[in-house]
């Protein structure tokens, strides 16, 4: 039997790739009390949970350059500037979040709420309430036309799972 080692081994390593998992980063988006994540089309692969972590922490600094994101008041929805780059060309939002001060009144007696010391006050909205949210702000306040929204932090989001 005729038997090319070369070619095995590349098809065993062609296996086990596909079989591996697809992630993204997810990139944690902040402005005042709102949140909410964007995933790139950026994919990558990597063999668990924490080497996915890794990567997309080295990828941050890289992704984030090339995104521009804030609440247009004018057409009443976030817009997303993307500057050409190699990483991505499309994104989606997940996980709306706006802080929920009359939680954090009930747990706390501060009269001045942080959201950066009390994550678990946030409270996940449809994407119609977030912006609802964003314009009663935008309309109480002296915002400029553009609420701009940085980020804040990171995580992973896992595309495909072929992993039994």
């Amino acid at each position: 039997m005729d038997f090319n080692l070369d070619t095995t081994i590349s098809i065993l390593t062609l296996e086990n790739l596909v079989k591996l998992p697809i992630y993204t980063v997810a990139i944690q988006m902040n402005m005042a009390n709102f949140n909410f994540e964007l995933l790139t089309n950026y994919k990558f692969i990597a063999s668990n949970k924490e080497s996915a972590i890794k990567k997309a922490a080295s990828m941050l600094n890289k992704l984030i350059p090339f995104l521009k994101v804030y609440y247009d008041t004018n057409a009443k929805e976030l817009a997303i500037q993307i500057k050409d780059n190699y990483y991505f060309n499309c994104v989606e939002l997940w996980n709306f979040e706006i802080f929920d001060e009359s939680q954090y009144n009930l747990v706390s007696n501060r009269t001045t709420p942080n959201p950066a010391i009390t994550p678990n006050f946030y409270s996940f909205v449809t994407k119609e309430q977030f912006y609802e949210h964003l314009e009663i702000v935008h309309n109480n306040t002296m915002y400029p036309n553009k609420l701009v929204f940085e980020a804040v932090g990171y995580g992973i989001a896992l595309i495909n799972s072929n992993c039994k």
